[in-house]
């Protein structure tokens, strides 16, 4: 069974998760390349927390450096803008490398008083509860091709950015009457905002 605590180490938090290869529903090489990749991009990337992967025999321990969430109370809608369309920006360079994060929500989005930050990256996206398959990223916001094939690609992710946007705006009870809100970018509709950038997806609330 996977757990999570939270340890100090030379005075740095630190997230610890541990996984056992038998509940993670994909081959060890497979799993082996997404942790590499993480840890490469959490190296390269300053809005990626520092992250580690530790294999032993029968599992992974994940560990992840610990951000200290800044409340967003008192950021000013252009500070908002700015933030968000850095993020997006961000993202697509996550795009470039080809890497998929596959639960992008408001509970992994954490802003540090600099930036936002995406955190929980999961070795596996599919993993085995009690002799089922579970979905372990990406169980609320799945793009209809994502759903369809039974994978996760960069498609969820981009549905989530914009789930996570609009989150955003919500709470800053800006209505969205005040902004050109194209139809095209409804939910229903959701193949053609797979099939924009983040940028331009970010963009329809300014």
């Amino acid at each position: 069974m996977m757990k999570m605590i939270t340890r100090i180490k030379n005075k740095l938090r630190y997230k610890i998760k541990e996984y056992l290869f038998s509940e993670l529903h994909d081959n060890k090489e497979a799993i082996l390349k997404r942790c590499t990749l993480i840890e490469k991009l959490s190296i390269q990337f300053d809005f990626l927390p520092e992250t580690k992967y530790i294999f032993l025999k029968d599992r992974i321990i994940y560990k992840q450096k610990y951000i200290e969430k800044v409340p967003t109370d008192r950021l000013s809608a252009f500070e908002y803008e700015f933030h968000i369309k850095e993020f997006a920006a961000n993202l697509d360079k996550l795009n470039i490398a080809k890497f998929v994060h596959g639960d992008i929500n408001i509970s992994n989005v954490i802003f540090n008083g600099s930036r936002f930050n995406l955190i929980d990256f999961e070795p596996a996206f599919f993993q085995i509860r009690n002799g089922k398959i579970i979905l372990k990223s990406g169980v609320n916001i799945r793009s209809t091709n994502d759903k369809l094939s039974k994978k996760i690609t960069i498609e969820t992710d981009k549905i989530g950015f914009y789930f996570f946007t609009k989150k955003v705006y919500s709470d800053l009870n800006i209505s969205y009457n005040k902004f050109d809100y194209k139809d095209s970018y409804l939910l229903h509709n959701e193949q053609l905002i797979v099939n924009k950038s983040y940028l331009e997806i970010s963009e329809i609330f300014f």
